[in-house]
């Protein structure tokens, strides 16, 4: 196959007298266009390749073309668009170097002329003899005879045709289950026979099953291959807890590069701690589907202590609840802190405390009466704006 390139020509012209002339210089950038014969059974010459600034018109050679015995030349393709003489003849020069591919046409071979066929040779004709005196009523009429039907004529096969055939390689979106092109390739087959399309290898993808087609001779057909995400598993084991309705040990499942959305599990009168790893490793979940894992929750026993958010809130919260204290933590970024019990300020309650920098609130569960709900309310700004968030907390009875 014989191909010209070269690679894309970057010219920075920084000169020194710019500098003492207080110049500015913009550089030029420049794409070259090469050709390419597009076969491997033969030493065709193509059209050297050129080099064009870019958002130069290129008008595409069509005359330096060399022949290829039995084909003959189609069109030139850079791999989404084939460029044909008399009807699409240019283009404007991009941000990329391009390739034009010649793309072949079999020439069919000459249907052969059909053998003459000998005349059929008349039929010998009775010598006259004379007449008897024939008996009228026992005379038989000569019966009419049917003309020879000629011969059957062997059809001719038609002659194959040799064209090409495109597979488009689509890769599975990572946050819908739609697809997008990824690849195409461009092979070549006799028009009749089924195309051999093949998968390509992506990392973390894998190929679904392929249909193949039968090759058109106009070099429509086209075969499509999907390539699914890899499935990432999460092995759950709750230790007691609940999780979306459910218990014991259950499963989660992402795609590859998927970000994670998993809530923490819940247990009446404990506190959820964070998830253990299969290497003894205490934290959060990861951010993102990456690997299969197996985490355990961990939990810390409380005494009898239910704190429930508001539903309907735009200042989140955490919570840290132990024996002794309830502690709950406003998200950075806020100002003005204001916490309330009860409509009155939390401070006025036996031993309750404010970080008057981070703005957490700290309870005494020693304060609380048993099985009584305390409404807590929290008020911050955050550039100038007012948010709000409101807290119910019990302590149920020993």
């Amino acid at each position: 196959m014989k191909r010209f390139t070269s690679f894309a020509t970057f010219i920075l012209l920084v000169a020194a007298m710019s500098i003492f002339l207080g110049c500015q210089f913009i550089p030029m950038l420049n794409f070259t266009v090469t050709y390419e014969d597009g076969v491997a059974d033969a030493d065709i010459s193509v059209p050297s390749e050129a080099t064009y600034t870019v958002g130069a018109t290129v008008s595409i050679n069509f005359d330096e073309i060399g022949e290829r015995p039995g084909y003959t030349f189609k069109c030139w393709s850079d791999g989404s668009i084939n460029y044909t003489k008399g009807t699409k003849e240019g283009l404007v020069m991009g941000m990329a170097n391009i390739t034009l591919t010649a793309i072949w046409e079999l020439i069919p071979a000459p249907e052969p002329e059909p053998e003459p066929q000998p005349e059929p040779e008349p039929e010998p004709q009775p010598q006259p003899q004379p007449d008897p005196q024939p008996d009228p009523e026992s005379e038989v009429q000569p019966q009419p005879q049917p003309d020879p039907e000629p011969a059957p004529q062997p059809e001719q096969p038609p002659a194959p045709v040799y064209t090409y055939y495109t597979v488009k390689h689509y890769k599975q979106n990572l946050n819908d289950d739609n697809y997008t092109l990824a690849y195409t390739d461009y092979c070549n087959g006799y028009a009749g026979n089924q195309t051999q399309a093949c998968s390509r290898t992506f990392e973390h993808y894998t190929a679904d099953p392929i249909t193949q087609a039968t090759i058109e001779a106009d070099g429509s057909t086209e075969v499509r291959i999907n390539y699914s995400l890899e499935t990432i598993t999460f092995t759950l084991n709750l230790e007691g807890g609940t999780l979306d309705s459910q218990t014991g040990t259950i499963t989660k499942t992402g795609k590859y590069g998927q970000s994670v959305n998993i809530s923490n599990p819940t247990w009446e009168r404990h506190s959820f701690s964070g998830w253990q790893d299969q290497n003894a490793r205490y934290g959060d979940l990861p951010n993102t589907f990456t690997e299969n894992g197996t985490f355990t929750a961990t939990w810390t026993c409380v005494s009898g202590i239910s704190v429930t958010f508001s539903s309907v809130t735009d200042l989140s919260i955490t919570k840290t609840v132990t024996d002794t204290t309830i502690t709950l933590n406003p998200i950075s970024g806020f100002s003005n802190y204001t916490w309330k019990i009860d409509g009155a300020n939390a401070t006025s309650m036996n031993g309750v405390t404010i970080n008057s920098y981070y703005g957490y609130l700290t309870i005494p569960v020693s304060s609380l009466t048993p099985n009584a709900v305390y409404q807590v309310s929290l008020s911050a700004t955050r550039n100038g704006i007012p948010y709000s968030t409101q807290i119910a907390i019990k302590r149920e009875s020993n």
